[in-house]
């Protein structure tokens, strides 16, 4: 019989609510999609009081998928996996250096963001339409609502979940390398559903637009791994996040008004 020590007993209970926090994660997925097709459903009866006004159901979303969904998982597993007698998350206030990595991340991840989109022009992929986007042409002021949500409210509940728990319950079982990229694969599925049309047979390019658009994602979140590991503080990566987001949500906001082509992917 093998005896295991402290140690790896106790990279044994991290790796174990690691995987935990994966199947968290991926109930998430179903759950998100459920919710903003309840929304869809809500919204297409049209009868009162029934019939939601796009700007508040935009919110609910919002609130739902991120706060309820994310925020109270991450604290579940956090007092579950009995981690309070340590520290939730790296977090701390932020430095000139972390000031700097926010700057840089947030450069780098709209430069990302517009290197997927010249690449599917490139190889002739119509960029995919995310189901915000939809939403935003009954009501283009959702996108406001959005710009102003992404750090206090997506940025924080989706970093604290994916770098503040995913990442570093299954940092304390495997590399840290491993940990960033498991930690960004899951965040870029759950975006699969909003990326994909809704109604109708979906085609090749759907998919096609919707696997690139999951690819930029990924890639978005191993620069969020990646500032995370190196500035030890998760609120570097969620202001880079909500950077990121806000940004989408301001230029969409004013090709919509302005009835230009969308130039961003979102």
């Amino acid at each position: 019989m093998v005896t295991l020590g402290p140690r790896e007993r106790e990279r044994l209970v991290a790796l174990g609510w690691g995987t935990l926090a994966v199947v968290v994660a991926t109930i998430l997925v179903g759950v998100v999609f459920a919710w903003s097709q309840f929304l869809g459903l809500v919204t297409d009866l049209g009868t009162a009081p029934l019939a939601l006004p796009s700007v508040v159901q935009f919110t609910l979303l919002i609130v739902v998928a991120e706060l309820l969904g994310y925020g109270v998982a991450s604290l579940l597993i956090v007092v579950v996996s009995r981690r309070l007698d340590r520290p939730l998350v790296r977090v701390r206030v932020p430095t000139l250096f972390d000031l700097a990595l926010v700057a840089g991340g947030s450069v780098l991840s709209i430069a990302i963001l517009y290197t997927f989109s010249f690449l599917m022009l490139w190889l002739g992929i119509d960029a995919s339409s995310h189901q915000i986007a939809e939403m935003g042409q009954r009501s283009p002021y959702i996108f406001l609502v959005g710009a102003v949500l992404s750090i206090p409210v997506i940025g924080l509940a989706e970093e604290l979940f994916f770098r503040g728990v995913v990442q570093d319950l299954l940092g304390e079982a495997t590399p840290t390398s491993v940990a960033v990229v498991v930690a960004s694969v899951l965040f870029a599925v759950p975006h699969l559903f909003s990326y994909l049309p809704q109604g109708g047979a979906l085609t090749v390019a759907d998919y096609q637009a919707a696997a690139v658009s999951l690819v930029m994602l990924f890639v978005i979140g191993l620069v969020l791994g990646a500032i995370y590991e190196i500035s030890d503080n998760v609120v570097v990566p969620t202001v880079v996040h909500g950077v990121f987001n806000g940004y989408q949500f301001l230029l969409v906001f004013v090709v919509t008004i302005a009835g230009l082509d969308q130039l961003a992917l979102l």
